[in-house]
């Protein structure tokens, strides 16, 4: 089968594609012909082996796991002798990351319990954008507590992956929704709910008048003051990614915060595949629709395609259709 080969860290051109066996699937796992993946920034540090944590996880001088690819969309096609959940022809996407993997194959193999069965008005390529970035989004927005109507709340990095789900779940609750990333990509930011728009590139957010009750961060770049200094009394970050010194700062200045203010900084730990079905349920009540970028990438582009995530032009996420 085609599949991307793990065999090294490596940067992004110079990844390898080629042929490997079918997987067989354990007793608990099936196995599925994969239909699309999706990338995400994981996928992308993990290739190169940064930052360093991601070796020491994955294998300090040469990857554990065969293929890359968290984000999985596709057809059940054989069943270990344990697996009760599913049928062979079932639809099913999920999130890998918790076991091995593999989405950016012709065919892998995935636990039961990493699986959902896919909406039928859903295509396999808004089920490949769907399962990490959704998740992101919804478990940042639950870490907030009761989300009150009319109250405010900041999302940078909202034209992205993880922002588009937020806008969409966000304007669901009734908030008032700053969105901030390129211009470029403010015509979906506002035909998603966004209220107020903001160029990172031209305005630093924690610089302006007015303050938020909620920030939730795709990626975080600044200091943690400059978050503490955007919320209003009693407000609330939340994280969903940056780099590792800088999560651990956050972290430990939250905890400073709420200990001796009203103001809370949290690092988002996200729970693969937890409450996918609150994203299906709001997806059958068109209450969510995943924003597939559409520039859609074959599995012998996925160079590009990691070129094309890492310069940050995408609209929501990139999906890479694998071949049969």
């Amino acid at each position: 089968m085609l599949s991307h080969l793990f065999n090294s860290y490596s940067p992004i051109y110079e990844l390898e594609i080629g042929e490997r066996p079918i997987p067989e699937p354990n007793k608990d796992e099936v196995l599925i012909k994969v239909h699309c993946a999706s990338l995400n920034d994981w996928d992308l540090e993990l290739l190169q082996g940064k930052p360093f944590i991601n070796k020491i996880l994955f294998g300090l001088f040469k990857p554990k796991i065969e293929s890359l690819g968290i984000d999985v969309a596709g057809e059940v096609i054989a069943l270990g002798e344990d697996c009760k959940n599913f049928q062979i022809g079932d639809r099913v996407f999920g999130d890998l990351s918790s076991g091995k993997w593999g989405a950016l194959a012709q065919f892998t193999t995935a636990r039961e319990k990493e699986l959902h069965k896919i909406p039928d008005s859903m295509s396999f390529e808004e089920a490949a954008a769907t399962p990490q970035a959704a998740l992101l989004a919804l478990q940042g927005l639950l870490g907030f507590g009761n989300l009150d109507k009319g109250k405010t709340i900041l999302i940078n990095g909202a034209g992205g992956g993880v922002g588009t789900f937020a806008i969409q779940l966000a304007k669901a609750n009734g908030l008032h929704i700053t969105g901030v990333d390129k211009e470029s990509k403010f015509e979906l930011m506002k035909s998603l709910g966004c209220d107020v728009v903001i160029d990172y590139r031209k305005e630093n957010f924690t610089d302006r008048e007015d303050s938020f009750d909620y920030i939730l961060d795709a990626k975080s770049f600044l200091k943690p003051k400059d978050y503490l200094r955007a919320l209003r009394k009693d407000g609330i970050y939340a994280t969903a990614g940056g780099s590792i010194p800088l999560l651990l700062e956050i972290a430990f200045k939250g905890f400073m915060a709420s200990t001796f203010g009203s103001k809370k900084l949290k690092v988002i730990g996200l729970e693969p595949n937890k409450n996918l079905d609150i994203i299906i349920a709001s997806f059958e009540e068109g209450k969510l629709k995943p924003v597939v970028d559409n520039n859609i990438f074959s599995l012998n582009q996925l160079a590009d395609a990691f070129d094309y995530l890492q310069k940050g032009e995408h609209l929501g996420k990139v999906v890479i259709n694998i071949p049969h």
